[in-house]
């Protein structure tokens, strides 16, 4: 994972992390079976590699510390068969 300020000015400061899979923490045999359970009878591919990671960005008021707006975007996929994207938007909407 890593943490990065990537636009500061008198009165924002917008932050951004990127992680990604930590393979070792996996138990990549029970992601396969997995696979073959869910996905393999709909996409008839063998399961090939996991992968995932995500990027949040989020933008913070210097002078109360409120997340003015963020956003959280998460990729999981296995190799040349299947990828899931998912998205969130989070926006103050009173200021």
């Amino acid at each position: 994972m890593q943490h990065s300020i990537i636009k500061e000015d008198d009165y924002f400061i917008e932050f951004r992390t990127v992680g990604t899979l930590l393979r070792d923490k996996i138990d990549s045999s029970l992601l396969e079976q997995q696979y073959n359970k869910f996905y393999k009878p709909i996409i008839e591919y063998g399961f090939s590699e996991y992968n995932y990671d995500y990027r949040i960005r989020r933008m913070v008021d210097k002078k109360t510390g409120t997340i003015v707006n963020a956003s959280a975007l998460m990729k999981e996929e296995v190799k040349n068969n299947y990828q899931l994207v998912t998205q969130f938007d989070l926006k103050q909407i009173e200021y």
